[in-house]
């Protein structure tokens, strides 16, 4: 199945390994200090030391040692949106939609909101960064719950996506019973 458009963002700040090394350098002093010291603190700097590596490891997990991919594939006469995870040399496929169920494609976190209606959402994050700039929300509802897909797609994904959601739209067609109004 050959994909009819498929795009890899990459890496654009440095949050995730300036998160990662203060962590790890946080944890990696605690504990080589904490041998020094009086019993009652000795504890208290282990147990935060521990803290610090445990995030740190977090962190290089979620965002230091993981690609994603985003495809469009063409199934059988509909169009699905896929998100492929890579680690190492390792692929998987963890996101696969197909984009006729998608309601919207937003922005903003408060159109994502807004979206939800006061009703409880599942988010997925699937952005390369944290607090990745130019980041989409595709917005669906999946067995009655509402749902947000959030990645960063480039100009020509976006645009696809929004032809394919709002096919009337990208046609030059209104709403409203197909009267164009300027």
């Amino acid at each position: 199945m050959k994909p009819i458009y498929e795009y890899k963002p990459k890496r654009k700040n440095k949050t995730a390994l300036l998160l990662t090394a203060a962590t790890a350098l946080a944890s990696a002093t605690l504990l080589a200090v904490a041998w020094t010291l009086d019993p009652t603190v000795k504890n208290l700097c282990l147990l935060f030391g521990a803290l610090f590596l445990e995030i740190s490891v977090l962190l290089a997990g979620r965002y230091l040692l993981r690609d994603y991919f985003y495809a469009l594939f063409d199934s059988d006469g509909s169009v699905d949106f896929v998100v492929v995870e890579q680690k190492g040399k390792k692929r998987s496929v963890v996101c696969r939609i197909a984009v006729s169920d998608v309601r919207t494609l937003v922005a903003s976190k408060k159109e994502r909101d807004a979206f939800a209606e006061g009703e409880s959402m599942r988010n997925y994050d699937y952005c390369m960064d944290i607090g990745a700039e130019g980041a989409k929300y595709l917005c669906l509802i999946e067995d009655g719950k509402r749902v947000s897909v959030k990645f960063t797609p480039n100009e020509r994904m976006t645009e696809l996506l929004n032809a394919l959601i709002h096919p009337s739209e990208a046609n030059g067609e209104a709403s409203d019973g197909g009267v164009a109004q300027e």
